[in-house]
């Protein structure tokens, strides 16, 4: 995002309507505000959400600063833990198959003699959670 430009903000609620539109809304972002050095008082730093993952990073590629922010907010945001499960629909749970296929979560598919979707997934522990609404994870201890 061109931090530089006084209509940013017009930009990003653009993008969002676009991602809305392609059934995105959900896919994790980390906004990178870039060309902090063309604004008074822009300084490098990493904005969090209330989960305390990283959600914004305001950086100049130009003179480097924030270089090594958005590194780590990317090697946090990246190496949340992934876990491979499989699992096992029914027909009338189309919308949460078709959520794991956006994701990009599905390895493999079968379906079984009753119909039941079986599938093989690999998703950010944090998704899986979500989607299934879960407190626990497959690979959760205790």
């Amino acid at each position: 995002i061109d931090s530089s430009q006084s209509n940013y903000a017009q930009y990003i609620e653009e993008v969002a309507k676009v991602l809305k539109e392609i059934g995105a809304e959900q896919v994790p972002c980390l906004k990178v505000f870039n060309k902090i050095d063309l604004r008074s008082g822009f300084i490098p730093r990493i904005t969090r959400g209330e989960d305390g993952k990283p959600t914004e990073v305001w950086v100049s590629a130009q003179t480097g600063a924030g270089i090594e922010l958005l590194q780590a907010a990317l090697s946090e945001r990246l190496s949340e833990e992934v876990i491979y499960t499989e699992v096992t629909l029914k027909s009338e749970q189309g919308k949460l198959r078709a959520a794991l296929y956006q994701l990009g979560a599905v390895l493999s598919e079968q379906i079984d003699s009753n119909g039941h979707h079986q599938l093989q997934i690999r998703l950010q522990r944090s998704d899986y959670k979500r989607l299934f609404h879960l407190k626990k994870s497959p690979e959760d201890n205790g």
